[in-house]
């Protein structure tokens, strides 16, 4: 029954059920005779999902938090994540199909894809953070040419790339006097005036330009470097984020390595978060106790579902408690993050607890 209420539902919506529409078909029995109601494309898949099954099609992975940030910013560009190899036709949204396994093959929401070298992902504009992504595989020499040996794999250059990579970070991490975000947040004071409430002309202008700063500095927990403590957190966000995205579809398939994968991912969030200086923004220690406890609860449900699957995915869908505890303190994670942390921090987006 199971089997045919897939095959019905995928013919029907063009996609493989989420974990909250297979758990209410299991608890109803899997009625096939009764038809699913389409939806439209809009409602089918979200621009990240679409976006994450492209990447995963082309290049046989997941994304790091790098790539995943810079597919945000510039709106999820499906065309960006197909791959590039001559003769290969592009990947639209064709409904998933399961096929088997083979040697030399991964997992991607169109199928077992054949693993093949990537051309490199440079991220677009986004600081580096303390969650790394994983490491992209080494591009080989592209094919023909006049013997010369390509601009990016010549020493010098790579010595400059990473001169040039290392000045910006310290820029923008320690601050150079008198420049970038720490230059503008370290400014001397103005010397206080016998009158308490007259203000210099270089503050007054200080405060008209940048109202968002103005309003950072003004919380008394807002610290120089409350921007980077929020960059940390809103990198492990990112990665859960990809994550969850793809959970629903390795549950599906039964897809023992992708499960293994993310429950691997959630330990090093955890980790990651632990190392986090919470005190240095508003409601730091609170939002780092929920996120961890969430994480914690996800990655406990993962691997349940993980064992789940290595069992041959045998019985009925697993429904774990551990599922409820992650949303209720991802709930609570998400008010206090979106209402004291987004707007004083311009690294901080706002986060819906159903996605990560």
């Amino acid at each position: 029954m199971r089997d045919e209420w897939l095959r019905q539902f995928r013919a029907t919506q063009g996609r493989d059920p989420s974990p909250e529409e297979f758990l209410t078909a299991q608890q109803a029995g899997f009625p096939v005779r009764t038809p699913v109601q389409p939806q439209t494309p809009a409602q089918s898949q979200t621009p990240d999902t679409r976006w994450l099954a492209a990447f995963r099609a082309s290049q046989g992975r997941l994304p790091s938090t790098q790539e995943f940030a810079a597919a945000r910013a510039a709106g999820f560009p499906v065309g960006s994540a197909e791959p590039t190899t001559p003769g290969r036709p592009p990947m639209g949204d064709e409904p998933t199909q399961i096929i088997p396994p083979a040697p030399g093959t991964a997992w991607s929401a169109q199928g077992f894809q054949p693993t093949r070298p990537v051309q490199p992902v440079r991220p677009i504009a986004v600081p580096p953070t303390q969650w790394p992504g994983q490491p992209v595989p080494p591009v080989a020499a592209p094919p023909g040419g006049d013997g010369r040996t390509p601009l990016y794999r010549r020493p010098w250059a790579l010595v400059v790339y990473v001169v040039v990579v290392a000045l910006i970070a310290a820029g923008i991490c320690f601050g150079i006097p008198g420049t970038g975000i720490h230059g503008l947040l370290n400014a001397p004071a103005a010397t206080p005036s016998p009158s308490a409430g007259a203000a210099s002309p270089s503050a007054r202008s200080s405060a008209s330009a940048s109202p968002s700063r103005s309003a950072s500095s003004a919380s008394p927990s807002a610290t120089p470097d409350g921007g980077t403590v929020v960059q940390s957190i809103q990198g492990v966000l990112d990665q859960a984020t990809a994550d969850r995205t793809g959970l629903a579809g390795a549950i599906n398939s039964c897809d023992v390595a992708a499960l293994g994968t993310i429950t691997d991912n959630r330990a090093r969030e955890i980790d990651a978060l632990r190392s986090v200086e919470a005190t240095r923004i508003p409601n730091g220690q609170q939002l780092v106790t929920d996120l961890i406890t969430a994480l914690a609860s996800s990655q406990s449900a993962d691997q349940q579902y993980l064992s789940w699957a290595q069992g041959g995915c045998q019985g009925t869908y697993p429904d774990f408690p551990s599922n409820a505890d992650a949303t209720a303190r991802k709930n609570d994670f998400a008010r206090v993050w979106n209402s004291s942390i987004v707007g004083t921090y311009s690294q901080a987006r706002q986060v819906d607890p159903n996605e990560f």
